[in-house]
């Protein structure tokens, strides 16, 4: 596992000196994304409780959020025609269903085992911004995303066989 780390460090200094600057935003989704899935395995709550609890804990500020901005030009309840307001309303059920999903396998699979998975969509999308979307290939790009693979392949060559083990 620590071999796959300094794989997957690796990936990061080498985006981060080409990118020229450090990835904050990137680095801080990643560190969330990290603390959300270590909760969702470890806190003794149902998906359905966590859930709860989560949009409980975000209502204050949404609710907050909404009165600052409220009667302000561009904000959506002033500019939003009633079909948009249904969409914006509604678009919470294509979030929530994901978020169940995933608190779903985070209490009964092994987060070596969710973890790598996560990389599937990101991967498909270089991909496809690749080869359909004409996007630039950099050596330095392809050189972190091949680290990145490389140390999800040591991730996952280590947890099978620590798993046949026991």
């Amino acid at each position: 596992m620590k071999v796959a780390l300094v794989f997957a460090a690796a990936a990061v200094v080498v985006l981060t000196i080409s990118y020229g600057r450090v990835p904050w935003l990137a680095l801080a989704l990643a560190a969330t994304w990290t603390a959300y899935g270590y909760l969702k395995k470890h806190v003794p709550l149902t998906p359905v409780e966590s859930m709860a609890a989560e949009s409980f804990v975000l209502l204050v500020p949404a609710v907050a959020l909404s009165i600052a901005l409220a009667g302000r030009a561009g904000s959506i309840p002033t500019s939003a025609s009633h079909t948009e307001l249904a969409f914006a309303l509604f678009s919470g059920l294509a979030t929530v269903a994901p978020l169940m999903l995933f608190a779903y396998a985070a209490q009964r699979m092994p987060l070596t085992i969710i973890g790598p998975m996560q990389y599937i969509v990101p991967s498909m999308n270089f991909v496809i911004g690749w080869l359909i979307y004409d996007e630039s290939l950099s050596a330095t790009k392809l050189v972190g995303f091949a680290l990145v693979w490389v140390g999800l392949a040591v991730l996952t060559a280590d947890s099978v066989r620590r798993a046949r083990r026991a």
